[in-house]
């Protein structure tokens, strides 16, 4: 039911599949360690996402990819550079 973790205003917060959102104590750099790298994926400094909240990916034009989520998120969500190869192996699993 966890859709993504994101880091927003110096908290980090959990948003489940059907939009509610919880702070939680534990950083983004912790949970990486402790989450299914088959159903989670960092996709930068300020995001974990799940497989199933990719609703689609577009390629942007300095080589990152922007992900259209779900639940939508306020702010748009890339995938860094360093990690748009791996992200789409990833992706294609």
């Amino acid at each position: 039911d966890i859709a993504y973790y994101l880091s927003e205003d110096k908290s980090n917060y959990l948003v489940m599949q059907d939009g509610s959102r919880y702070i939680i104590d534990s950083s983004l750099d912790a949970l990486e360690g402790e989450l299914d790298p088959q159903g989670f994926f960092r996709i930068g400094r300020g995001c974990i996402v799940s497989r199933d909240a990719v609703e689609s990916v577009v390629r942007h034009f300095n080589g990152r990819l922007k992900l259209n989520l779900r639940p939508v998120c306020n702010d748009e969500q890339f995938v860094s550079r360093a990690r748009v190869d791996d992200f789409l192996v990833w992706l294609e699993r």
